[in-house]
């Protein structure tokens, strides 16, 4: 698959590849599947930055990335409201 790119900004989502009134309900394994898919099968070529927005959970999905791609570094945010949660993980 290859990225969307503008601006020398390349982008991927499932909302791409998803109808925009097509509903969709994400399951774990579904989750970890088009993780996989948009990690390994889009040709991204070289990249400086990865920006992942992923759907809130259980953290299975970024102990996925984390398993999946060599990091050299993270920078976790949260939406406006969710702060509550990293309160415990700081």
């Amino acid at each position: 698959m290859l990225p969307l790119s503008n601006y020398g900004v390349k982008s991927m989502s499932m909302g791409y590849l998803v109808g925009e009134e097509a509903p969709v309900v994400w399951r774990g394994l579904m989750v970890m599947k088009a993780l996989q898919q948009l990690l390994h099968d889009v040709e991204w070529g070289g990249l400086d930055v990865l920006v992942l927005d992923l759907p809130p959970g259980t953290g299975d999905t970024q102990l996925t990335v984390v398993q999946q791609v060599a990091l050299d570094g993270s920078y976790p945010r949260e939406k406006e409201g969710e702060r509550e949660q990293w309160a415990d993980y700081k």
